[in-house]
């Protein structure tokens, strides 16, 4: 029911006039409920879609705070030492010739890389992504001084979360100087980084100049839940004595 107000009396000033003011309707308790399972459901998908990147993070900077602690306590971490040798090992006693192992001591993991496969076939290799990297058909393996194509997921969108990959996600925190390790049938190849850079996913330029020289090439999405530029890492061979 409305409720007229005097604002001015038309006796006293030529103001006069009145303004309505009307109850307000009572909000219906459903809708309350929606709203709130509205504001539930974007705080769980906020959720879902940024906790691989935190776990990730979280992981990487445990093992950064790990090695620093040991450095100024005057120790080493062997855990990477470790992890090679038990690779090489079981490398050597089942030498495998469709896989490679990349070691990456700056961000403590390693991963398995399955070879010779088609680039130009997404379907048949996005399921193995999930947990191993590609070694592109047509690139070198190690010590054919020729160069090394190697490409996985960082993530994916939130449609496809199982995609993400940790291990490449973690390739943004690599500078020049950083040591990368491919271990093929118990032996072990050492490379230095030299490059970082985003470029167009079409752009193979950087594949292009480096044929005919034994360069490692590892490439993944940029940025992370995007299809929209590709991260590459180049690196050089070094010599480990």
């Amino acid at each position: 029911m409305n409720q007229s107000v005097t604002i001015f009396d038309a006796t006293s000033s030529p103001k006069s006039g009145v303004f309505v003011l009307r109850r307000e309707k009572p909000v219906r308790p459903w809708k309350k409920r929606l709203a709130k399972s509205l504001i539930a459901l974007s705080l769980l998908t906020t959720i879902l879609f940024f906790s691989p990147f935190l776990w990730a993070e979280s992981r990487y900077r445990f093992h950064f705070l790990k090695n620093k602690v040991a450095s100024l306590a005057g120790q080493e971490s062997n855990q990477l030492e470790e992890e090679v040798i038990v690779s090489k090992f079981r490398l050597l006693i089942s030498p495998r010739t469709d896989e490679l192992e990349i070691v990456i001591p700056k961000i403590g993991v390693k991963i398995r890389t399955v070879l010779n496969i088609d680039a130009a076939q997404p379907e048949k290799y996005q399921s193995l992504l999930i947990d191993k990297a590609a070694h592109a058909r047509g690139s070198s393996l190690p010590g054919e001084d020729n160069l090394i194509f190697i490409f996985g997921h960082s993530s994916a969108p939130l449609f496809n979360l199982q995609s993400f990959n940790p291990v490449f996600y973690l390739l943004k925190e690599l500078e020049a100087g950083d040591q990368i390790i491919l271990i093929h049938q118990g032996s072990l190849f050492f490379y230095q980084t030299e490059e970082k850079k985003v470029v167009d996913p079409k752009d193979l330029t950087d594949v292009l100049d480096n044929q005919g020289q034994e360069k490692l090439i590892l490439q993944t999405c940029w940025p992370p839940g995007t299809r929209w530029k590709r991260l590459l890492i180049i690196a050089s061979p070094i010599n480990e004595t």
